[in-house]
C-alpha cells in the first residue's frame, strides 16, 4: 500500500485570518460533519486550524474574510519542543493549496435590483430626504429652534 500525506477540507472561515509571525498565518475553518449526532439529532461542526507559510500567507491575509468559503489541500507535519524539561510533540496541518470561494458580501439579498423594481425618479429624492430627517427628541429640538 502507498500512503500519501495529503488531506482535503472544504468549509467556511470561522474568523478572519490571524497573523502569528512574519510569513505565518493561521486559518480556522467551520466544517460540517456528515454524521448525525445521536444525542442531539443534528450535524455537528468542527473547527480545524491550518497554518500557512510564505507568500501564500500574505495573499490569505489580504483576500480572505470571515464566513468566506474555502477549500484547502493540506499535509500533516510533526514537530517537537522541550517544555519544562519534557519533550512534547505537536502535529500541524500545513496548507499547501487554497482555493478561494464565494465571499459573504455576494450573498446579500438586495445586491442587484432589476429595472422594474427601481424607484421612480421623482419619488427617489423625497424618500432620500425623509430618511435623513432626525427623529425623536432631536427632531423636537430642531423644530423649536426654527
Amino acid at each position: 500500500m502507498l500512503y500519501v500525506n495529503k488531506g482535503y477540507v472544504q468549509g467556511t472561515l470561522a474568523r478572519d485570518p490571524h497573523k502569528v509571525a512574519e510569513g505565518v498565518v493561521l486559518l480556522t475553518l467551520r466544517v460540517r460533519d456528515d454524521r448525525i449526532n445521536p444525542t442531539t439529532g443534528r450535524r455537528d461542526f468542527h473547527y480545524p486550524t491550518f497554518v500557512i507559510f510564505g507568500r501564500e500567507s500574505d495573499k490569505a491575509l489580504n483576500h480572505l474574510v470571515r464566513r468566506q468559503e474555502v477549500a484547502i489541500e493540506y499535509k500533516l507535519e510533526t514537530r517537537s519542543k522541550v517544555i519544562d524539561g519534557e519533550r512534547r510533540y505537536f502535529e500541524d496541518k500545513v496548507a499547501t493549496q487554497i482555493t478561494y470561494g464565494r465571499r459573504p458580501e455576494d450573498d446579500s439579498d438586495g445586491a442587484a435590483m432589476a429595472d422594474d423594481e427601481a424607484p421612480a425618479a421623482d419619488n427617489y429624492d423625497e424618500q432620500e430626504n425623509e430618511d435623513k430627517k432626525p427623529a425623536g427628541v432631536l427632531a423636537k429640538i430642531i423644530e423649536e429652534g426654527k
